[in-house]
């Protein structure tokens, strides 16, 4: 969570599973000036659907840029119809001010952290289990074989398991 932060931002690796979108902001080359002075690119935007610990939905574009942990806008936050409480005797947390629903906010002595269940595109979720899948052959062949003749024959395989074209998502912990 940042008080400062124009908009909610996140690097690429983030949520790998998740599609990125070209929107009006990073096809004008839009800067955002960081915490230490230095200006920053607004890569493009993903889209983070699910829902928060508390088990409430949660639908927000975040930015993608060259940074090094997610910050979570306080002013997009509030802009959505919510109201954000740090220092309650109950906790911090946002209170969304139409349904009166809380979303409590982790402090985890260093940072403000909402935890959220997201989901992902099953593709990408079949390509980790079938990198892991390809991890384990790899690893017998290594007993008998040298990398360089592991890499030759592997080389059209992950070429097939990155180009998966499945679409149906299942849920995950971001």
């Amino acid at each position: 969570m940042d008080s400062r932060a124009v908009d909610s931002v996140t690097d690429d690796k983030t949520a790998p599973g998740i599609p990125i979108q070209q929107t009006a902001a990073s096809r004008s080359g839009l800067r955002y000036t960081v915490a230490d002075g230095r200006t920053d690119l607004n890569k493009e935007q993903q889209n983070f659907s699910g829902t928060t610990e508390d088990g409430l939905p949660i639908d927000m574009g975040i930015q993608i840029a060259d940074v090094c942990k997610t910050l979570f806008s306080v002013r997009k936050i509030k802009e959505a119809g919510n109201i954000v409480i740090f220092g309650a005797d109950e906790g911090d947390m946002i209170i969304n001010k139409r349904s009166g629903s809380r979303t409590m906010i982790e402090d985890n002595g260093e940072d403000y952290q909402l935890s959220i269940w997201m989901e992902v595109p099953k593709e990408a979720i079949n390509q980790v289990e079938a990198l892991s899948s390809v991890e384990a052959v790899i690893r017998e062949e290594l007993k008998t074989k040298s990398i360089e003749e592991i890499r030759e024959g592997h080389a059209t395989m992950w070429d097939r398991l990155l180009s998966s074209g499945e679409a149906t998502f299942q849920r995950q912990d971001i």
